[in-house]
């Protein structure tokens, strides 16, 4: 016999009669679904969350489901419970509880993400993912840093610099220094206190003493540099490393070195006739004299043909009234055909003729033959022109200017300059704008002493060594002085590559000669925070991330009297004859006080010229 499930269900018992029908009648509504009350939350470490998820009704059979855990919190930043999710019969909520680790790290927010998976019974709902932040509550160290980058001073000064904590901080603070720098220690200069430095709770600074060696040995410009390391309960900020520059007071060997400066009519009134300080000078070369192709002379000073005639005779006054060399400046750039033409066969005996008429008239002790360029043609005319003058005029000086020499092409130090070299009583290397980002160079300085490499093959060093190669005989031989310096955009330090670099839609590079005169730069780039010392080349600079001045520059090469000092050190050290400068006219500070006003000719007169 068969009995129908009504029949069977009257046969069982009350309590099986109810749960049979409560499974039917839980067969015929929608299956349960889980899902999370929120799809996000927050907790500072250390704390705990609870993390609630619901059931959309309750049901008469179990719903069990697994959970996984992402994120970028590690285990070791949380522990979380249970590891499954049970709903009996009749529950609609349950909980996870996350308790996180609250340890000293200094981190950003992290995340735990729980993601459910399918249940056993039901359906998984939205939100199926959780995300907690943890946010971290530990504050950051202090950080440490010096007070200054850099300091400068005689080796009889003593310098102070303090190492400054950027907050004070409730836990003893300790950190140690490294010392390096072109000067040795002890032998050079001595620091302290030495050893590790403490702060106590609550200090925020500690000084250092730096104590040169005053010494009576003639130098260089040396550099001694602390570094800060192995910080505890801080980090290392800025700046980091401090460098002091030790200047030698000792005097220099004997003087005796030509300091020959270009003093230029069409800037006359940058640094008036009354103010030049002909004691800074053994020559002043008196610009220009214009060549013309049939012999004749242009003698309008690049003023005009009254005023400039009447300006250069009161500079050859002024001159020997100060027992200074006074030279006529012939030619220069621009005026090439003018020189072939005249030293021709044709015109040269007119040429010299008119020359020595000239020194006579004006009083002239001898002639720059600025003859720019010269090429391998002209040769034989610059040396017959030489020859000439010599004989015509033999008691007036002979000078001229040569360039310098990019040593990844050292073959542009030609021997023929040897050759004519007894025919001159100055051979002059225009070291001076030897940089520029339009020659597909890394950026560079104006006129370094050292420090040149394949991407900036310029320094007065590698010409010097390259003309002293050929033959040119070192007793003959000077280097140049710029007043003035370069402007770079775009880039702000020495050694840097110029592809790409943002230049504001300007060229890398602002015009030089006249627009970036010492006297410019010091009124309307100048800032002392902006300056720098490079000591591998032995030159200033100074260095803006935003763009200043006129011509919107971040990177200025230029002179100082730092520099000039170790040129004039260079010269001496070297055996060379001397300097030229040009032009003394962008040099003079007329707004300074008074005795302040040209501290380049001062420096000048320092380096080259005191005994």
């Amino acid at each position: 016999m068969r009995l129908g499930a009504a029949a069977l269900c009257l046969a069982m018992a009350p309590s099986a009669q109810a749960g049979l029908l409560d499974n039917l009648l839980e067969a015929l509504k929608p299956k349960p679904v889980v899902s999370f009350e929120a799809a996000a939350s927050q907790v500072t470490e250390g704390g705990a969350r609870t993390i609630s998820l619901k059931l959309s009704r309750s049901s008469t059979r179990t719903v069990a489901l697994s959970y996984t855990r992402g994120g970028s919190a590690g285990a070791a930043d949380y522990s979380a419970t249970p590891a499954t999710i049970q709903f009996a019969p009749g529950e609609t909520l349950k909980t996870i509880s996350v308790s996180t680790v609250d340890d000293t790290q200094v981190e950003g927010p992290e995340t735990l993400v729980l993601t459910l998976g399918t249940p056993g019974y039901g359906k998984l709902g939205a939100p199926a993912q959780h995300t907690l932040t943890l946010a971290d509550n530990d504050a950051a160290p202090p950080t440490l840093g010096f007070s200054a980058a850099t300091a400068s001073g005689s080796e009889a000064q003593a310098s102070t610099v303090d190492v400054v904590l950027s907050a004070a901080s409730t836990q003893t603070v300790t950190v140690g220094y490294a010392t390096s720098g072109t000067a040795t220690r002890p032998g050079d200069w001595q620091v302290a206190p030495s050893g590790t430095l403490t702060f106590t709770p609550g200090q925020t600074r500690k000084t250092l003493t730096i104590t040169p060696v005053d010494d009576a040995v003639q130098e260089s410009a040396e550099t001694a540099v602390l570094t800060l390391v192995s910080p505890a309960n801080a980090t290392l900020g800025n700046p980091p490393v401090h460098t002091r520059t030790i200047l030698d007071n000792d005097a220099p060997p004997a003087a005796g070195k030509w300091v020959t400066g270009y003093y230029v009519g069409y800037a006359r009134d940058l640094y008036p006739l009354e103010a030049v300080d002909f004691s800074a000078m053994t020559h002043i070369v008196i610009g220009r004299v214009r060549p013309l192709a049939n012999g004749s002379l242009a003698t309008d000073f690049d003023i005009d043909a009254v005023e400039g005639p009447r300006w250069a005779k009161q500079v050859v006054a002024a001159a020997h009234a100060a027992g200074t060399k006074a030279i006529v400046m012939l030619g220069g750039a621009g005026e090439y055909d003018g020189f072939v033409g005249a030293a021709s066969n044709a015109n040269r005996a007119r040429f010299v003729a008119n020359l020595v008429a000239l020194a006579n008239e004006y009083g002239f002790d001898g002639y720059d033959i600025d003859w720019e360029p010269i090429e391998p043609k002209d040769q034989p005319y610059v040396k017959l022109l030489a020859q000439d003058l010599r004989a015509a005029a033999p008691g007036r000086l002979l000078t001229i200017p040569i360039g310098w020499i990019n040593n990844n092409f050292p073959e542009q130090a030609e021997p023929w300059y040897a050759e004519i070299a007894p025919l001159f009583d100055q051979i002059n290397i225009m070291s001076y704008g030897m940089a520029s980002g339009f020659w597909g160079w890394n950026t560079w300085h104006s006129s370094a002493i050292y420090g040149e490499t394949g991407m900036t093959p310029s320094s007065i060093d590698s010409s010097v060594r390259n003309w002293l190669r050929v033959g040119v005989p070192a007793a003959k031989l000077g280097i140049g002085i710029g007043f003035y310096g370069s402007c770079w955009r775009g880039v702000t330090q020495p050694y840097q590559s110029t592809d790409g670099v943002d230049t504001g839609g300007l060229p890398i590079n602002g015009n030089d000669d006249n627009d970036m005169s010492y006297t410019n730069i010091m009124t309307l780039y100048y800032s002392a925070s902006a300056k720098r010392w490079h000591e591998a080349a032995k030159a200033p600079y100074l260095s803006s991330a935003t763009r200043v001045g006129p011509q919107q520059c971040n990177f200025i090469s230029y002179e100082d009297p730092q520099s000039i000092a170790e040129k004039a050190l260079y010269v001496k050290q070297n055996g060379l004859g001397g300097t030229i400068v040009w032009t003394i006219n962008q040099g003079y500070l007329p707004n300074a006080p008074a005795g302040q006003r040209d501290p380049l000719m001062q420096a000048l007169k320092q380096g080259f010229r005191s005994p």
